[in-house]
């Protein structure tokens, strides 16, 4: 029966994926909002960028996933 599923797989394997057109911020706070239903807090939330920027982001993120 476990050959229907295919071979096995390394238990200790890592997949990363790369995504090349978002800011780390930009995401973090996307997933944030995706698993928490809300936005993080002011501080955590805009590390690095200001409050406009992290808006336009968000909005195109949100447009493109």
């Amino acid at each position: 029966m476990a050959e229907l599923f295919g071979p096995r797989k390394e238990e200790n394997t890592v997949s990363r994926v790369r995504i090349d057109d978002m800011e780390p911020g930009v995401f973090k706070t996307l997933l944030h909002f995706i698993y928490t239903g809300s936005l993080p807090d002011d501080d955590e939330m805009y590390e690095g960028s200001d409050k406009v920027a992290m808006a336009q982001g968000l909005l195109v993120a949100a447009d493109r996933y």
